[in-house]
């Protein structure tokens, strides 16, 4: 039972101190990035959150699964740029996925949300 204990212990340290290090990743990434940029990273971040979350995982330490939709930070990692994402999602959205983007504003909130995840890498 004591064995149990020290585990499950041990696991919610690993999962708080990994929770910890991405706050403190995503922070430093958001203070090089200049406040009207890191304004809209925020605002694309809480679309995703509405919108996006229940596909895709949008942690800035998130990996998906093989058979899941990619996570933000593997978006960010193929370092499209403003046009080939804007095809991706705007123009080519790819079964499941729906056309969730509306507006122009919409969108570029969101790009700039995944660079700020570029730019914590």
């Amino acid at each position: 039972m004591l064995c149990r204990f020290a585990a499950v212990l041990t696991l919610a340290l690993l999962i708080g101190m990994q929770n910890a290090a991405a706050q403190s990743q995503t922070a430093a990434a958001q203070s090089a990035i200049p406040d009207e940029q890191r304004v809209e990273a925020e605002r694309g971040q809480y679309f995703a959150e509405l919108y996006c979350a229940r596909c895709h995982s949008i942690d800035p330490l998130a990996v998906a699964a093989l058979d899941a939709p990619p996570s933000f930070s593997d978006i960010a990692a193929q370092h499209y740029t403003r046009e080939q994402f804007r095809q991706r999602v705007m123009f080519l959205p790819h079964n499941p996925m729906p056309r969730l983007i509306a507006s122009e504003r919409d969108f570029d909130s969101v790009f700039a949300y995944i660079e700020s995840l570029e730019t914590a890498e």
